[in-house]
């Protein structure tokens, strides 16, 4: 499980990709977004499609390139599920 948080206000238009590091660079990993009872209160109409549709990708891109995230508000949570399905 890894979360992303918005600690502060941030200047940039979009925040920094979420990275989660300590993955197998060869295993391909489904990232699903696990929604409790957080509210997700997004500053975008379209948020990047693996928020609503997960996503499959080796750990070598989780940790070096990262999903990308939408603009956040502070407090604002994103928590993952990323479980291991096949060596690439």
């Amino acid at each position: 499980m890894f979360q992303a948080l918005c600690a502060d206000t941030v200047r940039a238009a979009l925040p920094a990709p979420f990275r989660m590091e300590g993955l197998d660079d060869e295993v391909i990993y489904r990232v699903e977004v696990l929604d409790f009872a957080t509210t997700r209160r997004f500053v975008t109409d379209v948020p990047p499609p693996w928020l609503g549709g997960g996503a499959a990708l080796p750990g070598s891109i989780l940790a070096r390139v990262g999903l990308p995230l939408p603009p956040m508000n502070v407090g604002d949570v994103v928590t993952v599920e990323v479980a291991a399905r096949e060596h690439g």
